[in-house]
């Protein structure tokens, strides 16, 4: 996959608690064009609310209202959307068995709420995930 195709595949994704301020950080497409992985701190607060609204945005232009199912052992949230979203789903972690402490790495995001860029840094550890929290076939978009 080339930068361009893996760009694609970013979105800026905001939450509102209520309070009007909105929380922002960064997803990708995950399982399928319906699912998409984040943080669970952009979805959800330490005493576990999830946001009310939560929006990705494709550009300045597009935006889509999404739901979320956030799991309890990580930070991290699984996001859904009632319709395809453009790009291709990722594999969040291809070749982990490389991946040490140490390893360098590229990904792109949208750090501080700034426009989509390129980050860099280092791993700094490694955890597993239960598969079975991650079934994008397990949540279903919520139209209410």
């Amino acid at each position: 996959m080339n930068d361009d195709e893996l760009l694609a595949s970013v979105f800026k994704i905001q939450s509102d608690f209520g309070s009007g301020i909105l929380e922002s950080g960064t997803c990708f497409l995950f399982g399928d064009k319906r699912h998409a992985l984040t943080a669970k701190h952009v979805v959800a607060r330490k005493n576990g609310e999830v946001a009310g609204n939560i929006v990705v945005r494709e550009g300045a232009e597009k935006s889509h209202k999404a739901t979320c199912k956030v799991l309890e052992s990580m930070d991290v949230a699984l996001v859904a959307f009632d319709h395809d979203l453009p790009g291709t789903p990722l594999d969040p972690a291809p070749g982990t068995d490389e991946l040490i402490p140490g390893t360098e790495f590229r990904a792109p995001g949208f750090p501080e709420d700034v426009s989509q860029t390129w980050q860099t840094g280092k791993i700094v550890g490694r955890a597993r995930l239960d598969p079975s929290e991650l079934n994008p076939y397990e949540i279903i978009f919520d139209n209410s």
